[in-house]
């Protein structure tokens, strides 16, 4: 221990001596780490359904299966949902009719053919679409088979349209996988009707969708973004609106959501600037002006560095990242009121690099085990099995030891730096006017159903009857209970002749006798 205090105070004192230098090679330091943002620029890696999974899931297991069947990555394969529901509030459900067949066709057919302008060349279903990958046969299954029925009147029991399975020519057809809050009609056959469903409340239709790399993604959200604007105007049909639910058109909801919180950011900074300058009362208002931007631009130029260094260890940037700064704001401002605190008890050392060097060596063990303990905590989240939170617990893992170097080497020289605008005079005492009551009872202390309730209900029966008398005596009004007459009772003759220990504080040393 000793030789961490006296290289804690080695170091401070370095810091009181050159608190210009010690914060141009910092700065320097990092601004040459962030010039890899120049040549490499940040990308933002968003994929919820990927990313908060487990890695060695079952569905993950499931899922490549069911890509490799396609000969593709599961992380290129994506599902595309739509479905579809009454246009109109007052109609619960969706009459199954030949109209409301033909317009889910159709429907089917223009997003196969929807086609979105782009600068480099228009964004087609086509270049995401995968061969062999029709998962809506089924439905398409049922409308051949309601088109025989309907249309060519074909009743001799070869087309079997009933819930959840069917039979078309003897191969089973599970409609179950299309229609939802299905309301069934009994002996239908014999009512001549072509399908056991009279309604549903919800009918899906289903797109397998494939896109590989950064840019292919970005082509495929545009497209799904567009389709979704598309879905939104509610004009497509009379009949039914349909909403599309699509991993990209959510990993841009999260996005958006996300820079939603920097308004947060900015409120929070603002309060926490007001919060600071008002700490920092005792200090000049040059003084204040330093040490607020100091105590907030460390822990955001440690974030942005964190954010260099991820990409230098191949670690991904996600969406959540968004609110690593709020995070570190805390904990920067945390260990800058430490120093702030450790600097103004050795106000009475009048050299500057003393006074930092006691700084230092009073508060850099607090700094340092708070430091430790929140990095051994994201360590453990970064080798967690989610990628999305692994990622993003790394990132804070180099922020918050960043941060630490970075108050040290930034926050401590601009707090040397003070010393130049530090008042002659000390600041006067005032009274202030904030006052707390005391209002202690002793029955407080102990559980309601404690023993001891009974001794503390005695005590104050007598306790009363003493403050009874000693109004009478001095001719007081006042009625209300206190306990600032327990020394004068600790005295009275009723404890005259006993031992009762007296403690007493003077200038922070304790003092007791009989």
């Amino acid at each position: 221990m000793g030789n961490i205090a006296n290289i804690s105070s080695q170091f401070g004192y370095f810091i009181g001596t050159y608190p210009l230098q010690t914060i141009g090679v910092v700065l320097l330091l990092c601004f040459s780490i962030l010039v890899s943002f120049i040549f490499h620029p940040p990308i933002i890696e968003t994929d919820i359904r990927h990313g908060f999974v487990h890695r060695n899931s079952r569905s993950v297991l499931e899922f490549q299966r069911f890509a490799e069947f396609y000969n593709s990555s599961w992380t290129d394969i994506e599902m595309m949902v739509v479905m579809i529901q009454p246009k109109y509030p007052n109609d619960k459900v969706l009459q199954i009719t030949p109209q409301l067949c033909d317009q889910i066709k159709q429907l089917e057919l223009h997003i196969q053919s929807f086609e979105v302008p782009n600068s480099v060349k228009p964004i087609k279903y086509n270049e995401f679409h995968i061969p062999g990958g029709n998962v809506n046969y089924f439905f398409d299954a049922f409308k051949f088979g309601y088109d025989l029925i309907t249309r060519n009147n074909k009743t001799d029991g070869s087309v079997m349209l009933t819930y959840p399975q069917g039979s078309i020519f003897g191969h089973h057809v599970s409609l179950a996988s299309h229609f939802f809050g299905v309301k069934l009609i009994e002996n239908y056959t014999e009512k001549g009707l072509p399908t056991a469903m009279e309604s549903a409340a919800t009918i899906s239709l289903f797109f397998m969708v494939k896109a590989h790399g950064i840019l292919q993604k970005y082509r495929l959200r545009q497209w799904q973004l567009a389709l979704n604007e598309l879905s939104e105007t509610g004009n497509y049909s009379d009949l039914f609106v349909f909403y599309i639910y699509g991993d990209q058109i959510a990993n841009a909801e999260m996005e958006r959501g996300n820079l939603k919180s920097l308004k947060l950011f900015v409120i929070g900074a603002f309060i926490m600037i007001v919060y600071i300058a008002s700490i920092l009362r005792t200090f000049s208002i040059k003084s204040k002006i330093l040490l607020t931007l100091a105590s907030i631009l460390s822990p955001l130029l440690a974030t942005i560095v964190s954010f260099a260094l991820t990409q230098w260890f191949k670690i991904s940037i996600t969406s959540i990242t968004g609110f690593i700064p709020l995070l570190m704001i805390g904990i920067g401002v945390d260990d800058a009121f430490l120093l702030i605190h450790a600097w103004q008890n050795c106000s009475s050392i009048s050299d500057k690099r003393n006074r930092m060097a006691n700084v230092i060596t009073a508060a850099g063990p607090s700094i340092s085990i708070t430091t430790i303990t929140n990095i051994l905590a994201f360590a453990v989240g970064a080798i967690t099995a989610s990628p999305t939170m692994s990622s993003f617990c790394s990132c804070m893992l180099i922020a918050i030891a960043l941060d630490y170097v970075l108050e040290l080497t930034i926050f401590a020289p601009v707090l040397a730096l003070t010393t130049n605008f530090e008042r002659d005079d000390h600041p006067e005492k005032r009274q202030s006017f904030w006052f707390m009551k005391a209002n202690f009872d002793p029955s407080r202390t102990f559980s309601s159903d404690s023993k001891l309730i009974t001794c503390v209900e005695i005590i104050n029966s007598i306790y009363h009857e003493y403050l009874e008398k000693k109004r009478k005596r001095s001719g007081s009004h006042n009625i209300s209970f206190t306990y600032q007459y327990v020394p004068e009772f600790l005295t009275s003759k009723f404890l005259a002749d006993k031992n009762v220990l007296h403690y007493h504080i003077i200038d922070r040393h304790a003092f007791s006798y009989r």
